[in-house]
């Protein structure tokens, strides 16, 4: 049990350690929270998180700080200096704080799902106003991705309904379509049709690893 604890222990130092500002801000904390005259119940736990000591640590000082009957209102600097020196030396403090592993940047500002970008290129490459039908739930993310996509929702046509199923009838899904003028099908790479997309007037134009683009080339 114990192992386990310092394990965890060292784990948590190791991701926050950087090049060295923020266990020198540690070491430093634990030195004012141990000479602080707190009782020793209270000093231990706080020793074991990296977080709870610099803030304990910060608590002191403050309370030191704070001008009261009799101290100068100037002290007050003091505090400030203390804080602006936590964050610098948090902001300072090396790759683990932010980093790949926890920190990623988005691939568009409006978190869309990169694959499926690709597929309203792909048709926006080919139809400057396309009418597009797609998976229950894409036509949110894809609206946001692109004003020029027209998407045919399925109110209440059987035949688009049949994209909520696992095993969808691809027939009436292009029967549909080609009743709602949609010159694009956008399918999902997750579904087990009994008959694929092409059987029924469409051609695959683009795929990837998420989704398939159906055009139309024949009346089903």
């Amino acid at each position: 049990m114990i192992r386990e604890l310092l394990y965890d222990l060292y784990s948590q130092h190791r991701l926050l350690v950087g090049t060295g500002s923020v266990l020198v801000l540690y070491l430093a904390a634990a030195l004012v929270v141990a000479r602080s005259g707190r009782e020793k119940d209270h000093d231990l736990p706080l020793l074991l998180s990296v977080p709870a000591t610099i803030g304990a640590a910060f608590a002191v000082l403050l309370k030191r700080c704070l001008p009261s009957e009799g101290k100068s209102v100037g002290k007050i600097g003091v505090v400030v200096f203390s804080a602006l020196f936590i964050v610098l030396a948090v902001s300072i403090s090396g790759d683990n704080v932010f980093s790949r592993q926890f920190c990623t940047r988005a691939e568009n500002g409006m978190h869309i799902e990169p694959d499926l970008c690709e597929a309203a290129d792909a048709i926006l490459a080919e139809n400057d106003r396309p009418n597009v039908i797609v998976m229950p739930g894409w036509d949110v993310s894809l609206a946001a991705y692109s004003s020029r996509l027209n998407m045919i929702h399925e109110d209440e046509d059987a035949g688009l309904t049949e994209l909520e199923k696992i095993h969808p009838d691809l027939g009436k899904v292009a029967k549909a379509a080609k009743r709602k003028d949609a010159g694009y099908v956008l399918l999902s790479k997750g579904i087990w049709p009994e008959m694929p997309m092409d059987r029924y007037g469409y051609a695959l134009i683009f795929e990837n690893d998420t989704c398939a683009v159906y055009r139309e080339v024949s009346t089903p």
